[in-house]
C-alpha cells in the first residue's frame, strides 16, 4: 500500500483516495469513509516504514492512533 498527495492540499493520503481525511470531511463525505481512509493511511504508515527517523516516527504514531481507535492503552 502506497501513499499519494492529496488533490486539494498535497498532504499525503493512502492510495486509491484522491483526497486526505481532513479534505474529505470538509468535502462533505460521511464520517464512515473519512474514518476508513484515517485507517488505511495509518496502515500504509506502517507497512512503508522505512530506515529513516521520519519514517519511523510516522509508524509509531499511526500504531498509537489505530491503538487510540480501538479503545487500548499503550
Amino acid at each position: 500500500m502506497n501513499l499519494v498527495y492529496c488533490e486539494k492540499c498535497r498532504a499525503l493520503t493512502p492510495e486509491g483516495f484522491s483526497l486526505c481525511p481532513p479534505c474529505m470531511r470538509d468535502g462533505g463525505a460521511g464520517e464512515k469513509e473519512v474514518i476508513a481512509a484515517a485507517e488505511l493511511m495509518d496502515v500504509a504508515n506502517i507497512v512503508n516504514m522505512r530506515d529513516t527517523d521520519a519514517s519511523q516516527r510516522a509508524a509509531i504514531a499511526s500504531i498509537l492512533r489505530i491503538a487510540e481507535r480501538e479503545g487500548l492503552r499503550l
